[in-house]
């Protein structure tokens, strides 16, 4: 997949759905090192909302790196809900 950036963030977005959360982590630190090539991938998934909401993206350190992905591409964030 090397210079075939479309195909590397639907294939890396797919592994944001799985239940290995080693792999969703990997999957979503490689978008955050993507930069600028991954920002619609990055985009749509920071729109999903916060660690709570995101459902199998949600674990906090996962939760995280979505937000600096985010944060890295100056791209607006859901607003974080607060757990009660």
């Amino acid at each position: 997949m090397i210079g075939e950036v479309k195909a590397a963030e639907s294939t890396l977005e797919a592994i944001l759905s799985e239940k290995n959360p080693f792999s969703r982590l990997r999957a979503m630190n490689v978008l955050d090192h993507m930069d600028e090539s991954a920002r619609e991938a990055v985009t749509r998934i920071a729109k999903v909302g916060d660690p709570v909401s995101i459902g199998a993206y949600g674990e906090n350190y996962i939760g995280n790196v979505i937000s600096k992905a985010a944060a890295d591409l100056g791209v607006t964030q859901k607003k974080k809900r607060r757990k009660k």
